[in-house]
């Protein structure tokens, strides 16, 4: 018994080990959205009470011919508020637009939930290489958001 039980484990080790390591494959498009997001926690209490995330979508190289820096804000906050986000880009006040969370521009983030709002920020481009996003939602503390614009 001990010898047909050893030898299934050994035959069933075999296959495993014989299998195919190559991991998952991210397509090109979602590892350029992954490069181009920042995210920042603030925790409060011993949980997550602001979580903001960050995604300069010029990056990517389906928005890449974009004539306008284009940057998708999401946010999570514990208690809710209906507060829209005060934003900066560089030191300069920017407008934001709240996004429905099935809009098309959505698809291409490397992850979204149901319990985030998303903004979109477009301004004009800037040539400095990295943009400065300060966001602020009260009652939470700012927060400064470090976007590359090189891969």
């Amino acid at each position: 018994m001990n010898k047909k039980i050893c030898f299934i484990f050994g035959f069933v080790l075999f296959f495993v080990g014989c299998g195919d390591k190559s991991g998952v494959n991210i397509n090109a498009q979602t590892q350029q959205a992954i490069v181009s997001t920042k995210k920042v926690r603030v925790e409060a209490q011993d949980r997550t009470a602001l979580l903001l995330t960050a995604t300069y979508m010029n990056n990517i190289k389906k928005y890449s011919k974009e004539e306008r820096d284009i940057i998708i804000l999401s946010s999570y906050y514990s208690p809710s508020t209906d507060d829209m986000p005060n934003v900066t880009l560089n030191g300069k006040t920017v407008e934001i637009l709240q996004i429905d969370s099935d809009n098309d521009i959505l698809k291409d983030l490397p992850s979204r939930n149901i319990w985030s709002r998303y903004y979109k920020i477009e301004t004009d481009k800037d040539k400095k290489d990295t943009l400065l996003l300060t966001v602020e939602i009260r009652p939470f503390p700012q927060v400064l958001l470090e976007l590359s614009k090189e891969l």
